[in-house]
């Protein structure tokens, strides 16, 4: 998904390729040094075949999703209380809503400290919905709108929902670009529900390919916004 908001080094090293065979799996592998490292060559990399400016942020979810999670207690709490009255063993009745209320507070805290349990209980257009908020709020306040061409592109990836969202700033008119720019967000959505840092630096990298024809490193740019991926 991506939306669109109203002195970099001279050389940068090439991007470091990875044997075919490696893959990231854990849900911890975008916040590894070797993604932080992947990552950071990509930008630089793409911010040196055009005047665009890329930030990378990961965060572990985009929205605590507490509706969802007060459902899946309920529904803990339902079981609870299915088991208390069918099972075979006699159980004391005064302590049946204390037993509920302690499956419904268990079944909030299981849905929190579960990493994919919103992309099971969580509707896909709200999952989305979640990243894409978080995206705009992270591109203000990370200053991503305060580059002096307004070039500036955030990748917001939310590891939970496994969702990407790329907004562009004002100065970017991403559909000028075409099937090109497409083919590069198409990449990133795909690291994203691979968990797959390899993927991702690949994105970054189109993308810098797919905007440099447009919009290509002027002799004067400045790097105004840090290369370095923010990943909470």
């Amino acid at each position: 998904m991506h939306l669109r908001r109203d002195d970099r080094t001279a050389q940068t090293p090439p991007l470091p390729r990875r044997p075919p065979t490696a893959k990231i799996a854990a849900l911890s592998s975008l916040f590894s040094t070797e993604a932080r490292t992947e990552v950071v060559a990509a930008v630089r990399e793409a911010e040196s075949l055009t005047s665009a400016e890329f930030v990378v942020v990961v965060r572990r979810e985009a929205d605590p999703h507490w509706g969802a999670a007060a459902l899946f207690g309920f529904v803990i709490s339902a079981a609870t209380l299915m088991v208390l009255l069918f099972a075979d063993t006699e159980f004391a009745t005064h302590f049946i809503p204390l037993d509920l209320a302690v499956a419904f507070v268990a079944g909030v805290a299981l849905f929190r400290v579960t990493p994919f349990a919103s992309r099971f209980f969580v509707l896909p257009r709200h999952r989305k919905n979640a990243a894409v908020q978080a995206a705009k709020a992270a591109f203000y306040d990370l200053g991503i709108s305060k580059t002096r061409d307004r070039s500036g592109v955030l990748l917001y990836f939310a590891m939970a929902e496994r969702v990407a969202v790329i907004v562009e700033d004002v100065g970017l008119d991403t559909k000028r670009v075409g099937a090109e720019w497409s083919a590069a967000v198409s990449t990133a959505e795909t690291g994203i529900a691979l968990n797959d840092s390899a993927t991702i630096a690949k994105s970054i990298l189109s993308m810098g390919k797919a905007l440099s024809g447009l919009y290509p490193r002027k002799d004067d740019d400045e790097n105004e916004l840090p290369d370095e991926m923010v990943a909470q």
